[in-house]
């Protein structure tokens, strides 16, 4: 008799607004990630999936592509996503630091003060998880070094369960981690936190060959690659884009990420269209630090259009659009815009960044933190359209090495091993 395929358990607590477009909210590479690799498994692999969120309500469906969703209901919610905008944790005395002044600070710093008195603090925040106790799962699969990942592991130990860590960024593998709790990133997550994290997952999955080899030096763990998914048919034939979507002229550079000084760097992109005044800029910038993002508003020059979010049913016919992508990002895992980008057979010119997947390698340039050479590139891509002989085959070669089924496949296959060897 064969054994039946685990039931696996997704934690991404800050994806819902990827999975219910009506829920607002920033979308990052983590959720957009996590949710295609849920949804896809659900769709092609035979285990029953779940996925952990976390919002102030409970969402409307219970179920959704086949995945069941699992609220973590915190009416503090948006409490607190307004407060790490204005706030840093610290890992010493005075524990916090106010990196913009805010009246609402007066009544929201005191409300959630009790609230982590309460008898029923907020749900992962790095140790053992009293909701992740209840779920029926085999195996938990989490993303990031952060809280939540610290909480999902915790509790599997706990439990006797197997847990897998899909990192997110080469900031993951931070080798300051390894100093302790003398260090916390820009986030305010500690160094033992994250470090007891790397050390403690069952199974690590990167993104990257650089990231195996970071991981394996600096934290002596090994790793399972498996890169970044995409899918492919709905770059095929983008659909029109929605009433509420306005374009800037044709042709434009396109810019996504989020309202921070680190890594996406936004300021970045406003000097650099500063340098080439009679190109079009569309930044999608998702909102964080509510400073970076009212100072990048203010000072923007006129040939830069600012909008807070794009559906992403909508990312395709954006990018058909665009002359060329631009990454300021001082370091990343895999973006997800470069996979889009070469699926859109759309240009990349990356201020440091350099692709990590072979099938990118000869796609677009690098400017090696030169905003000079950055600006220059995108200057003769505007004027004279992208290299030709560089696009081609290049949507092939993407979805032979990158398509969703085939990738989630593997991750279902790991983590049904994991399984396995957990429970002999």
């Amino acid at each position: 008799m064969s054994t039946p395929s685990p039931r696996i358990c997704f934690v991404a607590p800050n994806a819902l607004p990827v999975i219910d477009p009506n829920i607002p909210g920033p979308i990052g590479g983590i959720e957009t990630r996590s949710w295609l690799f849920a949804r896809t498994m659900a769709r092609c692999c035979d285990s029953p999936i779940s996925f952990v969120v976390r919002d102030a309500v409970a969402p409307q469906q219970s179920t959704i592509a086949g995945v069941r969703i699992l609220p973590l209901v915190e009416p503090l919610t948006a409490v607190r996503r307004a407060i790490a905008s204005s706030v840093v944790r610290r890992p010493q005395f005075p524990w916090l630091s106010i990196r913009r002044c805010s009246p609402n600070l007066l009544w929201q710093l005191p409300l959630l003060a009790l609230a982590k008195l309460s008898p029923y603090p907020h749900g992962l925040s790095g140790g053992a998880d009293t909701f992740l106790q209840s779920v029926q799962t085999d195996v938990f699969c989490t993303f990031g070094v952060n809280p939540a990942s610290a909480s999902t592991v915790a509790t599997a130990l706990a439990r006797g369960l197997p847990a897998a860590l899909v990192l997110g960024s080469d900031g993951d593998l931070d080798p300051r981690f390894l100093e302790g709790a003398d260090y916390a990133n820009q986030y305010g997550d500690r160094g033992d936190m994250s470090l007891h994290l790397l050390q403690s997952a069952d199974l690590i999955v990167v993104q990257t060959p650089l990231q195996q080899r970071l991981l394996k030096e600096r934290f002596g763990r090994e790793s399972e690659l498996v890169v970044n998914p995409i899918e492919v048919d709905a770059w095929t034939n983008p659909a029109p884009p929605s009433n509420s979507l306005e374009l800037p002229s044709e042709p434009f550079v396109l810019w996504i990420g989020r309202a921070d000084h680190t890594p996406k760097q936004p300021g970045k992109v406003l000097e650099i269209a500063r340098a080439l005044p009679d190109v079009q800029f569309l930044m999608v910038m998702n909102p964080f630090d509510s400073a970076v993002d009212e100072a990048i508003r203010k000072t923007h020059p006129p040939n830069v259009i600012i909008i807070a979010r794009i559906a992403p049913d909508d990312m395709p016919v954006v990018f058909s659009h665009a002359a060329a992508l631009l990454n300021t990002s001082s370091f990343e895992g895999f973006p997800n815009t470069f996979l889009q980008a070469a699926l859109a057979e759309v240009p990349i010119v990356s201020l440091s960044v350099k692709p990590e997947s072979t099938v990118l390698l000869p796609f677009g340039t690098c400017a090696d933190g030169n905003l000079g050479t950055a600006a220059e590139a995108l200057r003769q891509i505007v004027e004279s359209g992208p290299n030709q002989q560089q696009l081609k085959g290049l949507r092939a070669a993407v979805e032979d090495t990158h398509s969703a089924d085939q990738q989630a496949r593997t991750l279902h296959r790991l983590l049904c091993e994991l399984t396995r060897r957990r429970h002999g």
